[in-house]
């Protein structure tokens, strides 16, 4: 999962177009990351992308989020990654609730 932390501060003082331009900037990094890899990523709420994965492990996914991070540094808004694997057992909510503990708990810069 990723999340465009900033995303509220942006509308509010730049306009939402500035908003969408970012997410907009945000969906092409995540694009190029999963370049050539079987996955599927899409807008999970407001300001959250999650990313599909199937096979993949903690390993994987921690690299795709760290090649994400670093597509997405610099000058862009702060972005926090996480990553929550599926387990026997699990049923969707339970990777979701993971993967929005883990994002919650990442650390990210506070805002200008």
């Amino acid at each position: 999962m990723v999340e465009l932390s900033s995303l509220s501060q942006i509308n509010r003082s730049e306009g939402y177009a500035a908003g969408d331009h970012a997410l907009r900037e945000l969906g092409k990094t995540i694009g190029q990351a999963l370049n050539g890899m079987t996955a599927t990523a899409g807008r999970f709420s407001g300001r959250r992308l999650a990313i599909v994965l199937p096979g993949a492990g903690h390993e994987a996914a921690t690299e795709l989020a760290a090649r994400i991070a670093g597509g997405f540094d610099g000058a862009s808004p702060p972005i926090r990654t996480a990553v929550a694997v599926w387990r026997n057992g699990d049923h969707g909510e339970d990777v979701l609730a993971r993967a929005r503990l883990a994002l919650e708990m990442a650390d990210v810069p506070a805002p200008d």
